[in-house]
């Protein structure tokens, strides 16, 4: 195994199969590894220690696809637009200390 102290995935799934092949080497999520994944599905609350994540937001998603679209087919120039995340911190990272 080899010598990490975290694992980010790209979804919890993968984060979860990360916990499982961990705990399955004989390494502690979060005190050997940190574990997080993203977009908060039900996964992350299925494995012990729970998942940390990164949520997105779909209807902001969504809502931002549509008014995009819209705009494109009304001839607008492309644009980029940033959606933000948020940060949920759960059992499988360990917060930093003071």
């Amino acid at each position: 195994m080899p010598d990490l102290d975290g694992v980010f995935a790209a979804n919890e799934v993968m984060a979860a199969g990360a916990t499982e092949a961990l705990q399955r080497a004989g390494r502690r999520v979060p005190d050997d590894v940190a574990v997080a994944g993203f977009d908060d599905s039900t996964a992350t609350t299925s494995v012990v220690p729970a998942i940390t994540t990164m949520r997105r937001h779909f209807d902001l998603i969504c809502k931002a696809a549509v008014e995009l679209l819209t705009e494109r087919i009304n001839g607008a120039e492309p644009r980029h637009l940033t959606i933000p995340t948020e940060l949920v911190i759960r059992g499988s990272t360990t917060p930093p200390p003071d």
